[in-house]
């Protein structure tokens, strides 16, 4: 269990998603984790083990050869990959791929779930390059928690139907914040949410924990740098109330250059199709 948590994750997934089951999280991801967190495993015989599914294995090189990676050439296998990024960027990429592969493909008249995974790609691609502009050692795992920052949403929103979308068009017209209309009607938000899920599916507790506070929760133990903070604030394909939040706090508490930020902002969402398609 992830040592942030104070309530049984089991327990309070059982609550929310009721009759439904969390999907498992897929066996062969779950496998190659396993090896790239052991100290005696190589980059083939973590490529050797994603060939054993085919999709899975696509999806990383998709990413690996994304804008968002900027890889000089064509990298043709996920051997290749690790050698190139480390085994520890492998790691992230493959944590948001199979992820992203797990949760519930749910669209419905008020929920798109394409439009969901653009502008979470367009945060990924926004923290990684962030990252890599203050020279963060964090720009993995960077894309990885903007990707999957809200990734309890379509679970929900598969799970509860209208009960959760009632609350979610609440907050697309009335522009409050969703955590504080979540917790005033549920009793928890889907950042919660979410760090139960990492529970489950044994996420780095690194990246789940910084998913976990993406809206403000103070976690012991999980500093959240500001490339994956900051990135909180894209809600919306072309939410320029979003990226003017994103760029001033970038600005006032970062230190960082407000043109320069607009600029990689704007450079990711063109990105953002691309990575969408790799999810």
């Amino acid at each position: 269990m992830l040592s942030f948590l104070r309530r049984d994750p089991k327990k309070q997934l059982k609550q929310v998603l009721g009759d439904h089951e969390l999907p498992s999280f897929p066996a062969v991801a779950h496998d190659a984790l396993g090896l790239i967190r052991r100290n005696d495993s190589s980059a083939t015989d973590v490529g050797r083990t994603l060939a054993k599914d085919p999709a899975l294995s696509l999806a990383v090189l998709k990413t690996v050869n994304s804008a968002a990676y900027s890889i000089p050439s064509k990298v043709e296998s996920v051997a290749q990959a690790a050698g190139l990024l480390g085994l520890p960027s492998v790691e992230s990429i493959v944590v948001s791929v199979a992820v992203a592969r797990s949760i519930p493909t749910t669209s419905t008249r008020d929920f798109d779930l394409s439009a969901f995974w653009l502008v979470a790609s367009w945060r990924a691609a926004t923290a990684r390059a962030l990252a890599k502009e203050v020279r963060s050692p964090y720009a993995d795992q960077a894309y990885t928690c903007g990707l999957l920052q809200d990734m309890a949403i379509p679970v929900l929103v598969h799970c509860l139907g209208e009960k959760y979308t009632d609350v979610l068009i609440q907050g697309q017209e009335s522009g409050d914040a969703l955590a504080e209309l979540e917790r005033t009607t549920f009793g928890w938000d889907h950042a919660e949410c979410a760090s139960w899920v990492c529970s489950d599916w044994a996420i780095p507790e690194f990246i789940a924990g910084c998913i976990a506070s993406h809206h403000g929760a103070e976690i012991d133990g999980i500093d959240v740098p500001p490339e994956i903070s900051l990135v909180c604030h894209l809600r919306r394909m072309g939410d320029e109330a979003g990226i003017d939040r994103l760029v001033e706090e970038a600005q006032s508490r970062h230190g960082l250059d407000g043109e320069r930020v607009r600029t990689i902002v704007s450079e990711c969402a063109e990105n953002a199709g691309e990575l969408a398609s790799a999810a």
